[in-house]
């Protein structure tokens, strides 16, 4: 694949760890699917948040960008979490489950993710353009994009679109092909 030199450098670890990190993985997804090279996004909708389907292993992960410094460079939301974050309690949500679940979201916090936990990113500030690029998990919003909008997106799993998030680009493949 080819890089740009501020790829290679972020890839070299010059633009910090937590940039590393992400381009490591965007890296080995486009080496995967054969993309040619990375292109830049305008945005980023994370899925994966509920500590249901991640898990300690999710916690982990984001523990580990937020000690190496990770923070978005393009504006990026979250997909709904695992309970309500303000009736949790009259919903007789576990405490442990809360308290891991709140972690996530500090977490994303922390990488200035804003916490929308909705599943229609469009609706928070994500005004697409035909032929713009974005990095999107959600799979009803991915369609929408690609559809009404014209912008591309793959369907992203949630590790490969922080990683979008953290370094503003990702693989040029799939639906990103004209």
């Amino acid at each position: 694949m080819d890089l740009t030199k501020e790829e290679e450098a972020m890839l070299a670890g010059e633009m910090g760890e937590g940039k590393q990190i992400a381009m490591s993985l965007l890296v080995d997804v486009g080496e995967f699917f054969e993309a040619p090279r990375l292109i830049d996004i305008a945005s980023a909708h994370i899925s994966g948040v509920s500590y249901l389907t991640g898990g300690d292993g999710l916690i982990d992960q984001l523990d580990l960008f937020v000690s190496k410094g990770a923070t978005v460079t393009v504006p990026s939301t979250l997909n709904p979490c695992g309970m309500d974050r303000e009736n949790y309690e009259e919903l007789y949500i576990d405490l442990d489950f809360a308290t891991k679940q709140f972690r996530i979201l500090d977490n994303f916090e922390r990488m200035e993710v804003a916490t929308t936990c909705s599943c229609t990113p469009y609706d928070f500030s994500h005004l697409l353009t035909k032929g713009q690029h974005v990095a999107w998990a959600e799979s009803s919003a991915v369609t929408f994009a690609n559809s009404f909008f014209g912008a591309h997106t793959n369907k992203e799993d949630s590790l490969t679109v922080l990683s979008a998030a953290i370094t503003g680009k990702t693989p040029y493949y799939g639906f990103h092909l004209e």
